[in-house]
């Protein structure tokens, strides 16, 4: 963003738990010029509920379910309201083996889809105290899918609720910054234990891939490399640490 797009101020995060019992209330989401926009529009025949197929994995049948939501359309306010995607959508009712993972051209607007119901009583100062509390890195890990990742993209819906083409939606970056935040206050309670502490599995939810569908899955490990796409390959342990390896951030 600085080097490409001369952006010169910081990387805000998304404060899900100071509006959670009212979202809309926000002025992130106020429509402003200088707000990540609203809803999107309603339609009767697709705002939800949804069952959404996975592709990728060895269960053809798998299904990530989705509430129905109050928008399903195209933004109508905001600084994105022109902005135009093409990747995805992947993860649909219906795949098109020709079309997998949704790379194909596919200009569009940016649509949304706010369920509300999964930031009230969710999105909390309690939860978020939870899982900063969190004893060890399995129940962080637990703690912050049970109580905040899932159900902060299941409140924005369509674009920012596809586990593939969630970026599509600018608001991923202020969704993510907050999940990282709170990472960093947990880390930063016991950095020496805590900084290069890891837990969980190389496919999602430890499910096998239809690529490998009888290699067990096993844990990650600090020396993995993620393949991140144009060349960029890091190492699991190099994106632990706020202040090493090229990282100097905190958060406010």
């Amino acid at each position: 963003m600085r080097n490409e797009c001369n952006y010169k101020g910081y990387l805000p995060y998304w404060d899900n738990a100071r509006f959670s019992e009212d979202p809309l209330s926000s002025a992130m989401w106020s429509g402003a010029p200088d707000s990540f926009g609203g809803n999107g529009i309603f339609l009767e025949n697709d705002h939800g509920p949804y069952q959404k197929i996975l592709p990728g994995l060895a269960n053809p049948n798998f299904t990530l379910p989705a509430p129905a939501g109050t928008g399903g359309g195209c933004i109508t306010n905001g600084p994105f309201v022109d902005f135009k995607i093409s990747l995805g959508p992947v993860a649909k009712a219906v795949i098109d083996p020709s079309n997998k993972y949704g790379l194909k051209p596919n200009p569009r607007c940016l649509s949304r889809n706010f369920d509300p119901q999964s930031s009230i009583g969710v999105l909390t100062w309690a939860n978020a105290t939870t899982i900063v509390s969190s004893p060890n890195i399995t129940a962080l890990r637990t703690n912050v899918e049970r109580l905040w990742h899932k159900n902060s993209h299941t409140f924005i819906g369509k674009e920012g609720a596809d586990p593939f083409s969630t970026t599509n939606d600018p608001a991923f970056y202020l969704l993510h910054a907050q999940i990282d935040r709170l990472y960093g206050i947990w880390q930063g309670q016991d950095l020496k234990n805590r900084e290069y502490a890891t837990d969980g599995p190389r496919t999602f939810l430890g499910l096998p891939l239809d690529t490998a569908p009888n290699v067990p899955t096993s844990s990650v490990e600090l020396d993995d490399v993620m393949d991140l796409g144009l060349g960029y390959k890091p190492r699991l342990k190099e994106g632990l640490p706020m202040t090493k390896g090229g990282m100097c951030y905190i958060y406010e």
